[in-house]
């Protein structure tokens, strides 16, 4: 059943729509599980969620306060997906899993994917992590366990632990029969892993290569042995990259010997470069990791930090107007105008910077092409510069009828445009050199040398004007 299905299914039963017009959870159908929530009506409460798919009930807990989580999952029992745990933030499912019994959670997590079950239990407590685990059977049991020792953005950590992975001595006859009969095999898959004798990946073969082969040949004979693979201890982005750049399907995760430990697909690799971009246009802002749903405590100490970097920077620009005090004393419009220039080149310092991040986060961004990329992004910054010159000396001159100012804002935006293009490139750069995060550290440094270099530069040769 779709979800439109079901959703017609909904109204013809006489209950709320399910969707507004805009596609999304209607806020009738919210109030009518929280409804029934409150009456402790199950079999309302079952007959609304029955046709959902994991991501929308996720969506459902997300709006449902604490305590109405835990009474749908109770009222739900074993009828509720624990797979919705797994799309939602952790600021909603870790209070949630704190006090589900582990006996529950268990059973609940039993059928899923490895990968969605580490999700679920990253960031539980050891103690109830080892509680959960021990009711889980082996090997499931130990494929978890291994999965939640590799660091938490690791390839590891999103990899699967079932797949279909043959010796490569097989025939196709022996390994269809595998596929129709092993109960070990995932629901779906598409390709096959090729195993040497020491278990190392050999190569894969496609679903549709094995079916149009006869049942006679060898597997070795059509496995494709030029294939794509991450170690499980790389990073998850280098992992997005390789699905982005080779159009993939599924990549397989081996350690350091080149033995196959398991399969990340491609839905759980869409969430990640959802996950990293959002995480970058947070970073650009100090917003760290930040979620909808996280509490005004969590939300103000994480801002806090990063405001309190924007104040002790934007101390330095405040010592570079202290060295001017009496040339803007003697012309106050100084005080009106400086902040034009500073504003301008801290607005192009980001737009370069933003395109900086965007192009080493997506490798777009080489050394073949960073020479190329600098120079242009100087020359934008001069030609924009040139014409904010003009068009603000122009305004300048026809509000003051003064021609030093007029020149000194004009030479100052010039300047600073140019400043702020550079730094906007060249920032990120070697942030990334240094092994940071670009995303992270560049938007505040850059915005002072902004700061600083407009004061400078306007204060700087109007004094110089002036004086002559």
């Amino acid at each position: 059943m779709t979800l439109k299905q079901f959703a017609d299914h909904l109204v013809d039963k006489g209950l709320p729509v399910l969707l507004d017009e805009h596609g999304k959870l209607s806020p009738l159908f919210i109030d009518a599980i929280v409804a029934a929530i409150e009456n402790f009506d199950s079999k309302l409460l079952e007959a609304l969620t029955a046709g959902l798919f994991k991501s929308d009930l996720g969506d459902v807990l997300s709006v449902l306060e604490e305590e109405q989580r835990l009474q749908l999952v109770a009222l739900l029992g074993n009828k509720f997906d624990f797979s919705s745990l797994a799309e939602i933030d952790e600021s909603v499912k870790l209070p949630l899993m704190t006090v589900l019994a582990p006996e529950v959670v268990a059973e609940g997590i039993m059928g899923l994917d490895t990968d969605n079950i580490v999700y679920i239990l990253e960031g539980v407590q050891e103690d109830e992590q080892s509680k959960i685990l021990a009711l889980i059977p082996r090997p499931k049991h130990d494929d978890i366990k291994k999965a939640l020792r590799y660091p938490e953005q690791s390839a590891g950590r999103l990899m699967q632990t079932t797949m279909v992975a043959i010796p490569s001595f097989w025939t196709v006859a022996q390994t269809v029969e595998y596929c129709r009969n092993d109960a070990h095999i995932p629901e779906e898959f598409y390709s096959i892993y090729v195993t040497d004798a020491d278990s190392k990946l050999y190569g894969t073969v496609t679903l549709c290569q094995l079916l149009k082969t006869p049942a006679w040949v060898s597997i070795k004979s059509i496995t494709n042995d030029s294939l794509h693979m991450i170690e499980a201890y790389e990073d998850r982005e280098e992992a997005a990259y390789i699905f982005r750049h080779y159009s993939l399907i599924s990549l397989p995760v081996v350690d350091q010997h080149k033995r196959l430990l398991g399969v990340i697909m491609a839905d759980d690799i869409i969430d990640v470069v959802q996950e990293e971009v959002d995480e970058d246009l947070r970073a650009l802002v100090g917003l760290g990791d930040e979620e909808i749903s996280a509490s005004v405590i969590d939300i103000t100490r994480g801002r806090f930090v990063w405001l309190t970097v924007n104040l002790l920077t934007a101390f330095l620009s405040a010592a570079v107007i202290s060295f001017f005090e009496a040339v803007i004393k003697e012309v106050v419009a100084l005080a009106v105008l400086a902040p034009i220039v500073t504003s301008q080149g801290g607005n192009a310092a980001t737009q370069t910077m933003t395109v900086a991040v965007r192009s080493i986060a997506t490798r777009e961004l080489s050394w073949f092409n960073l020479g190329k990329f600098i120079t242009r992004e100087a020359l934008v910054g001069l030609l924009n510069g040139t014409l904010f010159a003009i068009l603000i000396g122009t305004t300048v001159w026809f509000l003051y009828s003064n021609a030093e100012l007029s020149v000194a804002v004009s030479s100052a935006i010039i300047i600073n445009l140019l400043v702020g293009a550079l730094a906007g490139a060249l920032f990120p750069l070697a942030v990334y050199k240094l092994n940071g995060d670009p995303a992270v550290v560049s938007g505040t440094f850059v915005t002072t040398v902004t700061d600083c270099v407009g004061f400078l530069a306007v204060l700087g040769i109007a004094a110089l004007l002036f004086a002559a």
